[in-house]
């Protein structure tokens, strides 16, 4: 009875562990895979290449936003932290 219970244990440790991982990681993949969009006090424009035209210089607030549903064009949803500086 207790080899079950302790089997039953690690069984669930590792399930809520591996799940959250996949969870992360999923959601930290989503957002970067598509378009990204920086505002600029009126308008929503398009971000170019991470690295190369910008970068998010470590400081609070949301660096880009993307359009996770294309039924609802209007609808931006924080994607990268930071704030968006210009690669020089």
């Amino acid at each position: 009875m207790r080899k079950i219970r302790m089997i039953c244990i690690a069984v669930a440790i590792t399930l809520s562990v591996g799940g959250a991982f996949a969870k992360k990681a999923a959601s930290c993949f989503a957002c970067t895979s598509f378009q990204q969009y920086w505002y600029d006090g009126a308008n929503y424009l398009s971000a170019n290449q991470y690295g190369v035209i910008y970068y998010c210089e470590d400081e609070p607030g949301v660096c880009t936003w993307y359009k996770p549903y294309l039924s609802q064009p209007n609808y931006y949803a924080p994607c990268r932290e930071g704030r968006y500086e210009w690669v020089e």
